[in-house]
């Protein structure tokens, strides 16, 4: 794994984007349900969570790995490393808050579905650690060239 300061540093911005809904999971199985939750919230609690990872799961890897960022104020453009953190923590935050979101759905309405909306929104969290092939694809320009790993995907 490459050790340049700024992949480093968004190792860490990644680790605590996982760490916010794992432990705010933990706090939620922990913490009982005082009463039943309002009739007919439910649903529509269900609704827009499934609305949420269906959209922002998808759209971390379709869009937020390829996005034209702007120059910094002033006109100084950013370099390659500084486009990947940042396109990084776009896709990360998409996911987390999919995430965070199933695990207040799941507070208020203790309904087992939304653990399994947290599993899939989780899992797209998880799989943008910043590894040698992730780091190299948010580090390309949107549109640029490249050999592609699998024919299946679009890059």
């Amino acid at each position: 794994m490459d050790r340049s300061p700024e992949r480093r540093t968004a190792a860490m911005i990644w680790g605590a984007l996982v760490a916010g809904p794992a432990l705010f999971l933990v706090v939620a199985l922990a913490l009982p349900l005082a009463g039943d939750p309002a009739p007919g919230i439910v649903q529509p609690l269900l609704l827009v969570l499934v609305a949420l990872v269906l959209v922002e799961v998808p759209l971390s890897w379709l869009w937020a790995v390829r996005a034209r960022l702007v120059g910094k104020a002033g006109g100084e453009a950013i370099n390659v490393e500084e486009q990947a953190r940042t396109r990084l923590i776009i896709a990360a935050a998409l996911c987390e808050g999919a995430a965070l979101f199933a695990v207040v759905v799941f507070m208020v309405t203790r309904d087992l579905r939304a653990l399994a909306l947290f599993a899939i929104a989780f899992a797209g969290l998880i799989s943008h650690f910043p590894s040698d092939r992730h780091w190299a694809r948010l580090s390309r320009e949107p549109g640029a060239a490249s050999t592609r790993s699998n024919p299946l995907m679009r890059e």
